[in-house]
């Protein structure tokens, strides 16, 4: 029969103890927190999986602003566009208005007048910008 001392017996008997106070701390922090990885080496392939569920988060965020923004974008400039139509439409009514002979001198200046604010409108819409960016000016 091998002789077991009484100090080895204590060490083992603390080494036990203190290896069911950490599991009992850590079910503790679990229970109290509602998270069951607090480090990687916790479980190191559930924490991969965490870190690329939170890449596919961030990603799809950003996928929305950018749809977001695109949205707006695409509103602003169809906007702008159905407006430069418009005017465009105006001014050419009036050219071909003005193209016969029974138009008075004044008439002609008071359409060359409609024409230049036709001019200055069409440029105003041509410098139109959305969140910052002009949007027929590039990105």
């Amino acid at each position: 029969m091998t002789r077991i001392s009484e100090s080895y017996r204590y060490n083992t008997a603390l080494r036990q103890i203190d290896k069911i106070r950490n599991y009992s701390d850590k079910a503790s922090e679990d229970g109290a927190t509602g998270v069951r990885i607090h480090k990687i080496s916790d479980d190191p392939s559930a924490m991969v999986r965490i870190l690329k569920n939170r890449d596919y988060i961030g990603n799809a965020k950003q996928f929305h602003k950018n749809l977001d923004f695109a949205k707006g974008y695409l509103s602003k400039t169809e906007t702008a566009l159905t407006s430069m139509h418009s005017s465009f439409l105006r001014a050419k009514e009036l050219a071909i208005q003005q193209a016969n002979d029974t138009y008075s001198a004044d008439t002609r200046e008071t359409t060359a007048r409609e024409i230049d604010q036709i001019i200055n409108n069409v440029i105003n819409l041509g410098n139109s910008s959305y969140a910052g960016r002009y949007v027929f000016g590039g990105f």
